[in-house]
């Protein structure tokens, strides 16, 4: 095989596991929704998801296996525990449409005891590090900073719920999604500001807010972009 082969191959490696990585993040936030988690529960779920495959290939696991735990994981760290059989059938229910919950049968047990066996997995991946600080405070803090309307800070709230559909909460801390985000908003309903990098008042560096941003654009509808 060429150079050029393997790069090529190594690419489109790369491309299915990312969107097997994006399709995961979805699948996660459609089951937050039918089991009625909070917002933050489902965010701190999406970062144990990024950090778990930061070191794990996504080849050598079920998606789906991964996506229950970590929903697992995350209701119970944030104190909103939902049991195990409701994500089980939850999960089940959204890949088989139309099927009704499992009974009490060996699938559903088999399930259950890979989604635990998966956790003590998780949690080791973790390092036994189960906080996570979220850029929700800070975009309170900087919109409240630069009087911003309920519309316009509903949007960046949007925009950091986005957010976690990529790996950024890997390579910005929280301050600076918050900071992105509001900028981000700020932009796109042409909000006028103190200063065009209001930001750096927060301390937010300018290439960490351009970086967050174009990962969100690419995400986002094209008529972001214009």
């Amino acid at each position: 095989m060429s150079e050029c082969q393997a790069k090529q191959q190594s690419d489109e490696t790369k491309e299915t596991q990312n969107n097997k990585l994006v399709a995961a993040i979805s699948l996660l936030e459609e089951l937050g929704i039918k089991l009625k988690l909070k917002r933050i529960t489902v965010s701190t779920a999406c970062v144990f998801f990024h950090r778990f495959f930061a070191i794990r290939s996504i080849t050598n696991y079920s998606t789906t296996d991964i996506v229950s735990t970590v929903l697992f994981l995350a209701a119970k760290t944030e104190e909103t525990p939902r049991k195990l059989k409701d994500i089980i059938n939850t999960m089940h229910c959204s890949c088989h449409p139309g099927e009704p919950p499992l009974p009490f049968d060996q699938r559903y047990f088999d399930a259950k005891v890979r989604i635990l066996q998966h956790e003590q997995l998780l949690v080791r991946a973790l390092g036994f590090d189960l906080e996570v600080e979220h850029p929700y405070a800070y975009l309170v803090h900087y919109a409240c900073a630069l009087h911003a309307p309920p519309p316009l800070v509903q949007l960046a709230w949007a925009l950091v719920n986005d957010s976690y559909r990529l790996p950024i909460c890997l390579v910005h801390p929280p301050e600076a999604v918050a900071a992105a985000c509001l900028d981000l908003a700020v932009r796109a309903l042409e909000y006028p500001v103190p200063h065009p990098r209001w930001f750096h008042a927060f301390g937010a560096e300018a290439h960490a807010i351009r970086d967050i941003g174009h990962r969100l654009l690419d995400i986002l509808e094209p008529s972001w972009a214009s």
